[in-house]
C-alpha cells in the first residue's frame, strides 16, 4: 500500500497517512490497451461472505474448530448472548474502551466488522443465527455429521441473507417502479424467478464499488442511538467516539448489543445528498491522542480518481440516452436536489468544468426517484449491478437446481424476515417487541391494529413504499411481540428433515436470454472477482 497524502489544514494522524492509501492493483488485457484495475478482496456475489469470509483461510478462522458452529466469545456480562470471537492478529486495532484497550476487536468474515458498534452488531446477529440453526438442525437430523450440519446451515443463512437484501432492502432503496424494472422484485415460491444466465457477468463493476454504492456514507448519522428493551431512548454515542470501540456493546447496564440494534431500527437515516456528518469528515477512525482523523468524503473522491472512474456526466448520459449531452452548467438545472449547488461546483471545477464533476459528488446530489432514496443515475448503475448479481449467480437461493432448495425449503426461507432474525438473535427476546419491517420506522397506531398478513408475505405480494410519502400502503408497521408468530413467523426448518420431501429433478433447459445489455464501456476498468466461494 502506498500513502497518497491529501492536503489538510488540521495535521497528520498518528499512523502517518493523512489521506488515501493506494490500493493493490493488477493489469488485465481488455482488448487493448492493457488496463490497470483494482483487486476485489471479497466475493462479488451476495453469499454472506461477511459471515463466512471470502477465502478458505478466513472461513477456517471464523469456524469453531471442533463443531459445526461459528466461533464466538463470551465477554462481559455472562447473561448476555455470546459475541464475535476476538481478533488474534497482533497488527489488528485494539478495541478502545474495553479493559483499558487491552482486548482485541471482534473478528468476522469481513475484516471491517469491528469498525463501529452497529456494524459489529449486524455481524454478530448473523453469527448467532448460524449457531441457532445448527442447534435446530441437530434436533431434526441427529444423525448428520458436523460437516453436513455446517454446510446446510451456511446454505440456509446465505438464502436468508439474499432474501432480506432483495425483498426488504431493494424496494426501500429503489422504490417500487425501479425495483420491478430491474427484475429485483421477489415473489412467493418460484413465481417469476428469472433464469440463470451463464453468459451474464456478475463481476463487481469498478464504478459500483468505488463510487455508486458508497451512497450510504451520506446516510450515516452523527450519533448512534441506544434504546432499552421497551424502546425508550437511553443515550447516544457520538460516532467519532464509536470507531473500534466495543465498550457499550458489552455493557449490560446500557442494554448491551440490544441497545444499538433497537436504537438503529428506530433512528432515521440521513438523506442521500450533499451532506456527510462531521464524524466522517475529519474525524473518521480518529485516535484520541490526535483529536482528528480521516476525511471520508475526500477519500471517496480520491478513490474514484485513483480507480480511473469517469466523470459523473458520462454516467448520467449513459443512463438517460434520450436526454441531450451535458455541455454547460445550465444543462444540470433541475437534475440536482439544490440548483444552488451548481454555483458552488462551478467555483470548484471551473466555468468549463461541468464534465469534470467527480462521480460520487454527482451521484449523491441527484433528485430522488419517486418512492426511492436515490437518484436516476444511481438507480441505473445499482439496478444493473444487482440484476446481474441475481441472474448471474448459479447458486442463487431461488434457483431450481439439484444443489438448490426444494420448493418447501424455499417457501420457508421466503416466509422469514429481518425482524424474525433480530427477534431470534437478541437478548431477552421473549420480552422484546419489534416492528415487522425494521428498515422502516415503526407506526404509532392510535388503536390496536393487526395486519391480515405477516410482513414476510405482504412484502412479496405488494409494491412498496408509497411514491410520495415513502410509507407502507395498507400495512401497519406497529411494534409487535417477538413471540407473535402470526405477525413475525419463525423460520420453519421442518422441510430440512431427512425424508420430508423428495427433491425435484429440474429439467435441463437452455438459459433464457435476458434483456440485460451491458453498460457501454467508458474505458472503465472492471474490478476483479475473487470467486473462491464454495457451499461446502
Amino acid at each position: 500500500m502506498v500513502c497518497m497524502d491529501l492536503p489538510r489544514t488540521i495535521g497528520v494522524p498518528a499512523h502517518g497517512c493523512s489521506g488515501f492509501e493506494e490500493e493493490e492493483s493488477t493489469t488485465k488485457e481488455l482488448e487493448e490497451p492493457i488496463v490497470r484495475e483494482q483487486l476485489n478482496d471479497i466475493t462479488a456475489y451476495i453469499d454472506a461472505s461477511g459471515v463466512y469470509g471470502s477465502s478458505e483461510e478466513r472461513l477456517e478462522k471464523v469456524r469453531d474448530a471442533k463443531s459445526s458452529r461459528l466461533a464466538t466469545h463470551q465477554l462481559g456480562d455472562a447473561n448476555l448472548l455470546p459475541f464475535l470471537p476476538l481478533e488474534q492478529d497482533e497488527d489488528h486495532h485494539e478495541c478502545r474502551g474495553t479493559q483499558g484497550g487491552t482486548l482485541k476487536c471482534g473478528f468476522a468474515g469481513d475484516l471491517r466488522a469491528a469498525e463501529q458498534p452497529t456494524l459489529t452488531a449486524l455481524h454478530t446477529v448473523f453469527v448467532r443465527l448460524h449457531n441457532n440453526i445448527v442447534s435446530e438442525l441437530q434436533l431434526i437430523n441427529g444423525h448428520w455429521d458436523e460437516e453436513r450440519l455446517f454446510s446446510e446451515t451456511r446454505k440456509i443463512v446465505i438464502g436468508v441473507w439474499q432474501h432480506i437484501v432483495y425483498n426488504e432492502y431493494m424496494p426501500a432503496l429503489f422504490g417500487p417502479v425501479a425495483t420491478d424494472h430491474f427484475k429485483l422484485s421477489i415473489k412467493p415460491g418460484r413465481k417469476e424467478v428469472p433464469d440463470y444466465n451463464e453468459n451474464l457477468s456478475a463481476t463487481m463493476s469498478n464504478v459500483f464499488a468505488s463510487a455508486a454504492y458508497r451512497l450510504g456514507h451520506s446516510q450515516i448519522p452523527s450519533e448512534l442511538e441506544i434504546r432499552d428493551n421497551k424502546h425508550f431512548s437511553q443515550t447516544a454515542v457520538p460516532l467519532h467516539h464509536a470507531f473500534f470501540n466495543a465498550s457499550a456493546m458489552h455493557d449490560a447496564a446500557n442494554n448491551g448489543m440490544n441497545g444499538f440494534v433497537l436504537g438503529n431500527i428506530a433512528q432515521k437515516l440521513n438523506k442521500v445528498d450533499r451532506h456527510v456528518t462531521a464524524a466522517d469528515q475529519g474525524h473518521l477512525f480518529e485516535e484520541e491522542e490526535d483529536g482528528f482523523g480521516l476525511d471520508l468524503l475526500a477519500m471517496n473522491i480520491q478513490r474514484g480518481r485513483e480507480h480511473g472512474i469517469p466523470a459523473y456526466v458520462e454516467y448520467r448520459e449513459i443512463c438517460t440516452p434520450q436526454q441531450p449531452k451535458i455541455k454547460s452548467w445550465d444543462d444540470l438545472k433541475g437534475v440536482f436536489q439544490d440548483d444552488g449547488l451548481l454555483d458552488e461546483l462551478k467555483e470548484v471545477y471551473g466555468e468549463d468544468g461541468v464534465r469534470e464533476i467527480d462521480a460520487f459528488i454527482g451521484f449523491t446530489n441527484e433528485k430522488h426517484m419517486p418512492g426511492g432514496r436515490i437518484g436516476h443515475t444511481l438507480g441505473c448503475l445499482l439496478g444493473d449491478q444487482f440484476k446481474r448479481l441475481r441472474l448471474g449467480d448459479r447458486f442463487w437461493y431461488e434457483r431450481n437446481a439439484p444443489e438448490g432448495f426444494t420448493d418447501s425449503q424455499l417457501d420457508a426461507i421466503k416466509g422469514t424476515s429481518l425482524s424474525r432474525v433480530l427477534c431470534d438473535t437478541l437478548d431477552d427476546s421473549e420480552n422484546l417487541s419489534i416492528q415487522p419491517y425494521p428498515l422502516h420506522t415503526p407506526t404509532y397506531d392510535t388503536k390496536k391494529f393487526k395486519n391480515d398478513k405477516p410482513w414476510a408475505q405482504f412484502s412479496m405480494e405488494n409494491p412498496f413504499p408509497e411514491f410520495k410519502t415513502l410509507t407502507l400502503p395498507n400495512f401497519s408497521n406497529h411494534r409487535v411481540p417477538c413471540s407473535d408468530e402470526s405477525e413475525i413467523p419463525k423460520l420453519n426448518l421442518n422441510p430440512w428433515k431427512d425424508g420430508s420431501e423428495v427433491e425435484p429433478v429440474p429439467v435441463d433447459v437452455e438459459p433464457v436470454p435476458v434483456d440485460v445489455a451491458p453498460l457501454p464501456v467508458l474505458k472503465e476498468s472492471i474490478a476483479s472477482l475473487d470467486d473462491g466461494r464454495t457451499l461446502a
